[in-house]
């Protein structure tokens, strides 16, 4: 064979030079594209992915196996066995195999060429990466080295690579988001940070030559009106946090871009379930419309805190913008109220937003910049409130297009004494509030509504003031509340009659009943006006027990909740006290709840006196039974 004959020479002036030349400019050719990849993109990430690629991967591996090819030739180890007539292949294969390991480095050279020429390209390493991120949907990396591109191309101002990046991203979110229609989606923490980081170089970027991701793309990027998948908690924040970066580099036009967006989601993606009845006018797919209400409710409970964020930074300028936007005619209007009812009733909901974890809900939900401390929640509550307040005159300025249309129209009041109660006294604050903005002629003057610091503007178009709108609400809510109270059963024993014959009360359980005298709610109300005057000069026995036990009116409002929890929280004096209603039987429902306050206050004078057995004999107090 020819190629036998020749073959140490074969190997002396081909193979041996071909390595030696390879590894001579191939080694410093991955460091340097090494280097310049880290310079270029500014990332280290993008360097180890060139590594990673197979064709880095399989060069590296053929170059060490024409090292250990050449080597195995070098030691030119003899046959120990005959093989007959492939003796002289046998003789030969370590220059065979070394020959064969340089052809294939020549090839694994060119290979790192072109891998290096598609790195030094932005174009074509986003068409690689995009397709590596297909093939390997698992692997958050390659996602992560797309997001490097769009960074670069946002620095360069490259409008088509952004196009080409941009697509690429919005390709694997789509993957991501396949088949799950109606779910809510967690995407993976590389995802989360792609978006954040791109949004924070494009919001904080001098030049605006970029036009493609100039309109607040990246803030809406998670919003999926297409395949209408449910807005994770966790997206939420990340979606809170780039309109914060929007806020803090005072970039309106992206937050503006952003809300167009939400609007048009709200506007069709969140409304998309109707109800549907059987024969009998039933809704079958009331779990699923409430599923929608739920998802609904929490998307715009979001933007109404973004307008609290904007009115803190005084965005007044883009906060005009998102109070009046629509894209239709007559306006249609998602993310803010069309009707005084809608302000009242979300302006209700944020004031007594989750109870006792309101404490905190609004700072771990919303958090404003630069609010900390114990109060954070409270002070970002607090704005949301100002901006429905912004909200409240909003609706003088809205005309109407069909007769039937009223926005002043306050809403229906609650049912519940509770909520009543509660109503009322928020209604006081956001009066307060009111009137505090009506004599702010400078925050009304950017918001447009300067007309409204003049109460002859009102006059003139036929409409109450603020105040007078409030007023006249809580007027209904006050004789709704009179009526209850004389409906309702009131636990007498709460009645304490002086020596002239004057009747105060510590407090009231007032228990709400249906037509069936089923409990639906319990008031719990204490006196502390009537405490004061008790404490000071009550003359009967139980006035001097709490004059002796407590040292302040506090103490004394703890000692009448003590008693009114027990009504509210025992089962059994719950239902007793339903039956005297009901069947007049006659229940002492008072005994349990006495012996809580009489212990509590007993406790009170032992921790001043330690006289509990004494004091009790002193003012004869009989033992309540047990």
């Amino acid at each position: 064979m020819p190629i036998l004959n020749n073959i140490g020479e074969i190997v002396s002036e081909f193979c041996i030079p071909t390595i030696i030349g390879i590894f001579t400019f191939a080694t410093p050719l991955i460091l340097q594209t090494i280097s310049r990849i880290d310079d270029k993109y500014e990332s280290t990430l993008l360097a180890k992915l060139f590594v990673k690629d197979w064709i880095c991967r399989a060069f590296i591996g053929i170059a060490i196996g024409s090292l250990a090819s050449l080597l195995l030739w070098m030691l030119n180890l003899p046959r120990v066995v005959d093989w007959g007539v492939l003796n002289v292949w046998i003789d030969n294969s370590a220059s065979l195999i070394l020959l064969i390991s340089v052809i294939a480095l020549i090839v694994a050279a060119c290979g790192i060429l072109y891998l290096t020429y598609t790195y030094y390209i932005p174009k074509k390493l986003v068409a690689r990466l995009q397709k590596q991120c297909n093939t390997h949907l698992n692997e958050r990396i390659y996602f992560d080295g797309v997001s490097k591109v769009l960074n670069y191309s946002i620095s360069k101002a490259d409008e088509e690579l952004a196009r080409q990046t941009y697509s690429a991203i919005i390709d694997v979110l789509i993957k991501t988001r396949t088949d799950k229609s109606g779910q809510e989606v967690i995407y993976p923490d590389e995802f989360y940070d792609a978006v954040f980081e791109a949004n924070e170089r494009l919001l904080k970027r001098e030049r605006k030559t970029l036009s493609y991701l100039n309109e607040g793309s990246m803030l809406s990027i998670f919003i999926d009106e297409v395949q209408q998948t449910i807005i994770s908690d966790k997206t939420y924040q990340y979606m809170w946090l780039g309109l914060r970066q929007a806020v803090l580099y005072n970039n309106s036009e992206a937050i503006k871009a952003y809300w167009e967006k939400a609007h048009q989601y709200a506007n069709f993606a969140l409304d998309r379930i109707h109800p549907e009845y059987d024969k009998d006018f039933n809704i079958v797919n009331k779990e699923a419309l409430d599923q929608q209400k739920t998802i609904k409710e929490k998307f715009i409970e979001f933007h109404y805190a973004l307008g609290g964020l904007l009115l803190y930074h005084k965005m007044y300028d883009t906060l005009e913008y998102i109070m009046s936007w629509t894209n239709q005619q007559p306006p249609k209007y998602i993310l803010v109220p069309s009707t005084m009812s809608e302000v009242i009733n979300m302006y209700m909901q944020i004031a007594f937003k989750d109870g006792i974890r309101g404490f905190i809900y609004y700072e771990s939900h919303y958090p404003f910049i630069g609010v900390r401390g114990v109060n954070a929640s409270d002070i970002i509550r607090f704005w949301i409130k100002k901006y429905m307040v912004v909200l409240f005159l909003r609706q003088y300025t809205l005309n109407t297009y069909y007769i039937y249309e009223d926005t002043l129209q306050m809403p229906r009041v609650p049912e519940s004494m509770s909520e009543k109660y509660a109503w009322n006294n928020e209604l006081d604050v956001l009066k307060d509030l009111l009137q505090k903005l009506c004599e702010d002629k400078g925050t009304l003057n950017v918001l447009g509504f300067q007309h409204m610091s003049d109460k002859q503007w009102f006059v003139e178009k036929d409409k109450p003031t603020p105040s007078e709108l409030i007023e006249s609400f809580k007027a209904q809510i006050e004789y709704d509340m009179e009526r209850t109270r004389k409906e309702q059963s009131i636990s007498k024993t709460k009645l304490e009659e002086t020596a002239n014959g004057t009747k105060y009360y510590y407090g009231q359980s007032i228990k709400n009943v249906d037509s069936e005298y089923k409990l639906e709610s319990i008031n719990v109300i204490v006196y502390e006006g009537t405490l004061n005057t008790i404490i000071e000069g009550g003359q009967t026995t139980k006035a001097k027990l709490y004059r002796s036990a407590v040292s302040n009116v506090d103490e004394a409002i703890g000692a009448v909740g003590t008693h009114e929890s027990v009504h509210a929280t025992s089962k059994k004096n719950i239902q007793q006290s339903i039956k005297n209603e009901k069947e007049k039987t006659n229940y002492d429902v008072e005994e349990m709840p006495l012996k809580a306050e009489y212990e509590y206050l007993f406790e009170l004078i032992g921790r001043k006196y330690d006289v509990y057995k004494k004091h009790r004999d002193i003012i004869n107090i009989p033992d309540v039974k047990m």
